[in-house]
C-alpha cells in the first residue's frame, strides 16, 4: 500500500477523479438565479448552462479549496 500512494500516476488519478466528483456537485449546487442590489434595487441575474459549467469547472479545477469552502459553511 505504501508503494501505491508513493507512484505519481496513483495521485494523477485520485486528482482527476476528484476534479470530476467536485464538478458535479458544484454544477448541481451553483444557483439559477442570483439576486444583485444596485442604485438602491434589486435585480434577478439568471445563469445559463454556460455560466454554471464554468463556475463548476473553476471549482472543480481547484477542488482542495471548494472542499474546504464547503467543509467550513456554517448552516
Amino acid at each position: 500500500m505504501k508503494d501505491l500512494l508513493k507512484d505519481p500516476f496513483t495521485i494523477i488519478i485520485a486528482y482527476f477523479i476528484m476534479v470530476i466528483f467536485t464538478f458535479g456537485h458544484a454544477y448541481n449546487n451553483y444557483p439559477e438565479e442570483e439576486p444583485m442590489y444596485f442604485a438602491g434595487q434589486t435585480h434577478v441575474i439568471h445563469n445559463g448552462p454556460g455560466t454554471i459549467t464554468f463556475g463548476a469547472l473553476a471549482c472543480s479545477v481547484a477542488w482542495p479549496l471548494y472542499w474546504s469552502v464547503k467543509l467550513q459553511e456554517k448552516k
